[in-house]
């Protein structure tokens, strides 16, 4: 969450943002086991935080980092499962420094950050590993996914993101082919 490491969702740091924040929420449609976090970006991100609120109104935390290094991108292991029942609301918040007081900013002075697969742009997910208590299941939980998938690839059609990606792309392999 956000699905596809963000795109869809619009991201576009201006130079100089300490606090840019990126956020996501789903609600469980079945019973859930999940037994890891992994977070991913890259250079730009600060914090990641992923809270579970049960159908009761009691919070799970699932994975904070307060300081995030480029290296940490990793999976991390719950000691114990944790049961995420039905309706469980998943929040997630992702929070980005583009100013030049981030020491990890590879671009100095601090330059605009868009959505990209380079190391150099940025994106953000955190993806959890889960399996549904009952098998049936199954099918419920990765069709939400897939919907998921669907919309945030409409909306980064929608706000231009896709068609970015594919002209740098072609400027790119026409660079290869003319050197």
């Amino acid at each position: 969450m956000p699905a596809l490491f963000g795109l869809g969702v619009g991201l576009n740091i201006p130079p100089g943002a300490a606090k840019y924040t990126v956020q996501d929420s789903m609600v469980l449609p079945v019973d859930v086991t999940a037994f890891l976090a992994s977070a991913h970006a890259h250079y730009l991100a600060q914090e990641f935080k992923a809270t579970a609120t049960l159908p009761d109104g009691t919070t799970q935390p699932l994975l904070w980092i307060k300081d995030w290094d480029f290296n940490w991108q990793d999976r991390y292991t719950y000691k114990s499962p944790v049961h995420l029942p039905k309706g469980t609301r998943i929040d997630v918040k992702i929070t980005y420094n583009n100013s030049a007081d981030n020491p990890r900013n590879p671009r100095n002075p601090p330059k605009e950050v868009w959505w990209g697969e380079q190391s150099y742009d940025e994106m953000g997910s955190i993806s959890f590993a889960v399996t549904t208590n009952n098998r049936e299941d199954q099918l419920t939980l990765a069709q939400l996914l897939r919907e998921r998938t669907r919309t945030s690839v409409a909306r980064a059609i929608l706000d231009g993101t896709v068609t970015r990606l594919r002209k740098e792309q072609v400027e790119s392999e026409t660079s290869v082919t003319h050197q």
